[in-house]
Parts: structure tokens; C-alpha cells; sequence
């Protein structure tokens, strides 16, 4: 037990000084964890806000990006144990193929809007990037050990990353939690007529845009008169989820 526990600091060492034994790497690592650190707190801060589309596609060209630089530094390399360059190059083409399927689910939109904020966050992919391109880069040898410092690493900083989020102040934007709970009460289209109920919202109608005290929603095939303004004659009561 103790000699393996010695194994893996051995491989935390190994690791930590591939900072030193290839530099070049740094010219790409620091601008991914700057990003990484900056979007933590901005998010950590302005809770309300979503990755959107468009960022997650984006995140996932980083990550593809970064793995292309490793294929290049792999080509380039003399690495003398042919098993740890395949298992190098492996890595990297793997990396490569994930990103590439990424990009496709996110970009015709296959998988749920939640999973792929979730999995293409700056956080997920810059972390995931920057210690993969330590284990390609290090020359400590790929095994069991280095996948536990390296996995082990990961969850600190996941979980220094959630205390950061617990600690930043929030900012509440009132009017937008007005809105968005409109939303939750505006689904999509069933029956017609129109009715309004005591707080002046239309239920069971699909929202087109949200303004200040007031909605446009799309009103059902039968109605003729197209799109329609419903002004909130007060406010909607807070539901048990919407405390939270």
C-alpha cells in the first residue's frame, strides 16, 4: 500500500513538471484556464443566466482545437516506448472523435438543451482539455496511478468550483424572474377561446416574446385575430418550485 501510494506521488510529481519540461504548452493552457476561472465566477455570479447554443458549439471547437495541437505535438515528439505513444495518440484521436460528435448533436440539436449545457460548459471542457493535454504532454507513463492523480485533480477543482459558486454574491435581475415565471405559466396551445384568468394570463397558450408586465403569445388556429398582447392586471403568486 505504501509503495503504491509512493507510485502516485511519483506521478503527481511527473506531472506537475511537465509545466517545465514543455512550455509551449502554456501558450495555449493559460488562455483555457483563465477562460475557465472567469466564466466560473461569472456564471457563479449572475445565476440566472444560460450557456446558450452557440456557446456550447463553440466550447466544443476548443476542445477540438486542443486536441488537434496534441495530434501535432505527437507527431513531432521522439517518444522512444511505442506502447505510451499509442496510447498518447489514442487519447488524442479519441478527443478528436468526442468533439466531432459534440459539435454535430449540439449543432442540429439531438440531445436535450439541458445535457448539452451541461457537458460543453467552459468549465467541463476547458478542465477536461487542460489535464488531458498534461497526461499527453507529461512524461510520466499513462497507467492506473497517473488516471487517479489526473481523475483526482478534476474532482477538486469540480468541487473548489461549486464552493466558488456558493460563495460569489448572487444578482437577481426581478424583472427577468417576473418573466420567466410567466413563461412557466404560458405553455403550449390546446383549446380556444382565450380566457383570461384573475391575474390576467392566458393558460395553455405558446409565448412568441415577453415584455415589461405583459406577454405576446400565439394564439390557437381558430382564432383569426392572430397574435395577442395580455397584460398582467398584477402579479402571479410564487409556485413551491419557484422558490427555490
Amino acid at each position: 500500500m505504501i509503495e503504491y501510494l509512493n507510485l502516485i506521488w511519483i506521478r503527481v510529481v511527473q506531472l506537475l513538471g511537465t509545466f517545465k519540461d514543455s512550455p509551449e504548452m502554456l501558450w495555449f493552457l493559460i488562455p483555457l484556464m483563465v477562460t475557465m476561472i472567469a466564466m466560473e465566477f461569472y456564471f457563479g455570479r449572475f445565476c440566472q443566466e444560460t450557456l446558450g447554443w452557440q456557446s456550447a458549439v463553440e466550447n466544443n471547437f476548443t476542445l477540438l482545437f486542443v486536441a488537434l495541437d496534441m495530434l501535432r505535438h505527437l507527431f513531432y515528439s521522439n517518444v522512444s516506448e511505442i506502447v505510451q505513444y499509442k496510447l498518447r495518440l489514442s487519447i488524442a484521436l479519441f478527443v478528436v472523435a468526442v468533439a466531432i460528435f459534440l459539435i454535430l448533436m449540439e449543432y442540429f440539436r439531438v440531445i436535450s438543451e439541458k445535457f448539452a449545457y451541461l457537458i460543453s460548459s467552459h468549465f467541463v471542457i476547458n478542465l477536461t482539455a487542460v489535464f488531458i493535454v498534461i497526461l499527453v504532454y507529461s512524461e510520466s507513463p499513462i497507467d492506473l496511478p497517473a488516471l487517479i492523480v489526473v481523475f483526482a485533480f478534476i474532482s477538486f477543482f469540480m468541487v473548489l468550483a461549486k464552493w466558488v459558486h456558493f460563495m460569489i454574491p448572487k444578482f437577481i435581475d426581478a424583472e427577468r424572474l417576473k418573466l420567466d415565471r410567466l413563461e412557466k405559466r404560458l405553455t403550449n396551445v390546446k383549446d380556444a377561446p382565450l380566457k383570461g384568468d384573475e391575474y390576467g394570463i392566458i393558460k395553455d397558450v405558446e409565448v412568441v416574446s415577453v415584455g415589461k408586465k405583459k406577454a405576446v403569445v400565439a394564439a390557437p388556429p381558430e382564432w383569426i385575430g392572430g397574435e395577442v398582447n395580455v397584460i398582467l392586471t398584477k402579479e402571479p403568486p410564487l409556485g413551491k418550485d419557484e422558490h427555490d
